[in-house]
């Protein structure tokens, strides 16, 4: 499916007003809380001073560590939580942000081994 294409939910789960359901805001800001707490939480586990390389014994444990924690579960829930807030955009709102505001990282960002 493309990064921009919202998948229709009943239209009962919209409040009448079109606005975000509380629950739909609270299971997006569940996941949201998770991603940067967590990520916090390993980079804080794993820094190194400035000017400071990182032995490979830390890279290797910081590197499972994310492994670890960035698991297919964590992928349904974000994609869950994106779903469902995607669904009170349009397509042509969707796509405007996916296309043209958000910077995705992509295999061109690969650092050399």
């Amino acid at each position: 499916m493309p990064l921009h294409q919202n998948t229709a939910r009943p239209a009962s789960t919209i409040a009448p007003n079109g606005q975000p359901t509380k629950a739909d805001l609270l299971a997006a800001w569940q996941v949201l809380e998770n991603l940067s707490v967590s990520l916090h939480r390993i980079g804080s586990a794993f820094a190194s001073l400035p000017g400071q390389n990182q032995d490979p014994a830390t890279r290797q444990a910081m590197l499972e560590a994310l492994d670890s924690y960035l698991s297919p579960e964590l992928q349904r829930s974000t994609e869950q939580a994106r779903q469902r807030l995607g669904s009170y955009l349009s397509d042509e709102e969707a796509e405007e942000f996916t296309e043209h505001v958000i910077s995705y990282w992509n295999d061109t960002q690969r650092r050399p081994q």
